[in-house]
């Protein structure tokens, strides 16, 4: 979840119940389907759980949960059927637009971020991500986390990385093995642009960071 609330338990029951401090109550029915137990606790599905999340977030938010609900093997087709339950639910018309354009090729949050705002600015090309690029001899190169209009490699770094140790690698050789992948990409005539967290909490930066790009590219 992108910037949790962790404070509140939110609870699903179809009456109001009693008003309990911390926890938020949510009156609904919810189909048995909807229903588990993990580790002795009743709980709703992922698919359940995802699209009441994002009812009740923001843009961003609603598309990190989708995301991470996809990546978990949530059915997109059970995800459809509760949005179409939902209707008059608090906050469906955030489901309802943002359900579309969730997929499970975000490998992270900041993958999520990062596409939630680039689809906020309608005049940036539609990402593609976790593409394969390979050389003029077929040999693989890298797999990116985004491609924007067939020319602009995009890529989110968490940092993570680059701090100690990459299974039993350290960082300096992650480092390097960065830098020799970008060269190959650039080798290609792919023009690459790298951002972190810090990037992406300032949109209009960010917007004019992948702007640059593109022009250097020779898309605009």
């Amino acid at each position: 979840m992108l910037w949790p609330q962790l404070s509140h338990v939110h609870v699903t029951s179809p009456k109001v119940g009693k008003r309990a401090a911390k926890i938020v109550r949510h009156q609904a029915v919810v189909e048995p389907q909807d229903i588990e137990v993990v580790d002795g606790v009743t709980v709703t599905s992922i698919e359940r759980t995802a699209c009441d999340v994002a009812r009740l977030g923001t843009n961003r938010q609603a598309l990190a949960v989708l995301d991470a609900a996809l990546r978990r093997d949530a059915r997109p087709e059970r995800l459809r059927q509760i949005l179409d339950s939902c209707r008059g639910f608090k906050g469906v018309e955030m489901l309802r637009r943002t359900l579309p354009h969730a997929n499970a090729s975000s490998e992270s949050v900041g993958e999520s971020l990062s596409r939630a705002i680039m689809l906020e600015s309608p005049d940036l090309p539609v990402p593609q991500q976790q593409v394969e690029i390979v050389d003029d001899h077929g040999k693989f190169i890298a797999r990116v986390d985004f491609l924007l209009a067939n020319r602009v490699v995009g890529e989110f770094d968490g940092m993570i990385k680059y701090n100690g140790t990459v299974g039993d690698d350290p960082a300096w050789k992650t480092v390097v093995d960065e830098k020799v992948r970008e060269d190959k990409l650039r080798a290609q005539g792919y023009t690459v642009v790298r951002w972190t967290w810090q990037d992406l909490a300032d949109k209009a930066a960010f917007y004019a960071q992948i702007k640059k790009a593109l022009r250097s590219a020779g898309v605009e």
